[in-house]
């Protein structure tokens, strides 16, 4: 889609992803999914399970299938996820999903993966890629300008299906159902904080041109 999937070079964003990705590894290899997974019963006593539930997994092709997401979004996305942005947008998502569930889902009794964050990445990446094109316009259709209008309205047909009950092979292959309320709220928590963090830097662009 980009000229810059073809680069050998590896980005910050990468980096950020893959120090993430090894996180989400060992996390799973050590056996924390009961200490870290969201688990309504337990909230009022360990409430840190509202945003640590995102960073625990099912079983290795779960933990493996998120890690290796993340690498890819992040390669997809690197002039726009660079590391200070994903963690404003990782923790975003946490915070909205944890909640998300403690009041909205009260039949849920518990929740592992990353994917509801992962989904909020992929919307923000795709705002910040369209505020750049839009903050540099000429004037002149470019094919690769209609890049981020496509990966929002894929990811708003999947979201919008999996909301009304639309499933995948994903469930049988991960070992558990798909909770469609953590895709949902990830991908709205990635469109805010990505309007956020565009509108951050266009008001930071002013700032430094009126300095000038």
């Amino acid at each position: 889609m980009r000229t810059r999937l073809s680069s050998t070079a590896i980005s910050d964003a990468e980096l950020m992803a893959l120090g993430g990705a090894a996180v989400l590894l060992l996390i799973h290899a050590a056996g924390l999914g009961t200490a870290l997974e969201y688990r309504r019963d337990w909230l009022a006593g360990q409430p840190w399970r509202l945003l640590t539930g995102n960073w625990v997994h099912i079983n290795w092709r779960h933990a493996l299938a998120d890690a290796a997401a993340w690498v890819a979004m992040a390669r997809l996305y690197a002039p726009e996820l660079r590391p200070g942005r994903q963690a404003v947008v990782i923790l975003a998502a946490c915070t909205a999903i944890g909640f998300s569930f403690a009041f909205c889902e009260p039949t849920l009794a518990w929740y592992r993966g990353f994917s509801g964050v992962l989904h909020a990445l992929f919307a923000a990446g795709a705002i910040l890629w369209l505020a750049a094109d839009r903050g540099k316009a000429t004037g002149v259709w470019r094919l690769e300008s209609f890049g981020p209008w496509i990966l929002l309205g894929l990811l708003g047909v999947k979201v919008l299906a999996e909301s009304l009950g639309w499933r995948t092979g994903d469930e049988r292959w991960v070992g558990a159902p798909l909770v469609a309320r953590a895709h949902l709220v990830g991908a709205l928590a990635g469109v805010l904080a990505g309007g956020v963090l565009a509108a951050a830097q266009r008001v930071g662009a002013m700032r430094r041109r009126s300095r000038g």
